[in-house]
């Protein structure tokens, strides 16, 4: 189960108790560079590292399965939903292809 909190970071999840700890260890080392950047850069994240961290897996876990990212907000929150979707779907500062058989299915949606 995952809880959230506005203005906290509260993450409960036994989500990745499934995977080896080889796996998890080996996501873990490939974020945590990303991750140190992020919390020198904002130090008020410090607290909340592990739980970036956490969500990274959830989300890099999710789309490697071919799973659904759903974010939504109400009023000014429905702004920032929109942001982080925007964000996500761009390349940052790292190219990142889209797989063939998605490119597809997203030119079936939306020709």
């Amino acid at each position: 189960m995952r809880k959230w909190s506005r203005g906290r970071c509260l993450l409960q999840s036994n989500a990745f108790s499934d995977e080896t700890s080889e796996r998890r260890k080996h996501m873990e080392q490939r974020i945590q560079k990303h991750v140190d950047t992020l919390t020198e850069r904002y130090p008020a994240l410090l607290p909340c590292k592990k739980d970036i961290a956490a969500a990274y897996e959830l989300m890099e876990d999710a789309f490697s399965r071919d799973k659904k990212l759903l974010i939504a907000g109400n009023g000014g929150s429905a702004a920032d939903a929109e942001h982080i979707a925007g964000e996500l779907m761009k390349r940052f500062r790292i190219p990142r292809t889209v797989p063939e058989a998605f490119q597809a299915r997203l030119k079936e949606v939306d020709p």
